[in-house]
């Protein structure tokens, strides 16, 4: 259940509604660990209870928006508004479900989208720049050769020679 308040807010219904909320997140008796073949349960700071099975979802819908959206900003809380979670629980989601940090993946994919161009078209490192999301390609240059070892020009150079062979 959410409660919510309308504006202009009253004192007295502030003050009910936080009294609520308090009595909500007091903690209750100690949880025991589920059993075998029960579902897992995560209780958020605002109540709402999310399964395994539905974190799973959620980062699926992430890892969607992120795809996506590569050529353009991505930030946490852009993705924690599209899914409707705090920005910091959405982080700790995203890591406990991948055993990645969210800006890692973005990164990752980025650099996969780039690696895919270099081999398969004759763009401008600056074109595939920013069609990864780095506006600056000499950012994008950088981040790039810190993931793969090699600038973008030796990396298209070398999966020329691979194919060649």
């Amino acid at each position: 259940m959410t409660d919510y308040l309308l504006k202009p807010v009253d004192r007295v219904e502030l003050s009910q509604t936080i009294e609520k909320l308090k009595k909500r997140l007091q903690p209750g008796p100690a949880i025991a660990r589920p059993a075998e073949g029960e579902q897992r349960v995560h209780t958020t700071v605002v109540g709402k209870e999310t399964s395994e099975g539905e974190e799973r979802h959620i980062i699926r819908k992430v890892k969607d928006i992120i795809a996506q959206r590569l050529d353009q900003d991505i930030s946490l809380q852009y993705l924690a508004d599209q899914v409707h979670l705090n920005h910091r629980y959405l982080s700790a989601m995203f890591k406990t479900e991948t055993g990645q940090n969210l800006s890692d993946y973005v990164t990752q994919c980025r650099m996969d989208k780039a690696k895919t161009l270099l081999r398969t078209t004759q763009l401008k490192i600056q074109d595939i720049s920013r069609l990864c999301g780095y506006p600056n390609s000499k950012y994008f240059m950088s981040v790039f050769k810190q993931a793969a070892g090699f600038t973008p020009s030796e990396y298209r150079d070398r999966s020329g020679e691979d194919q060649v062979r």
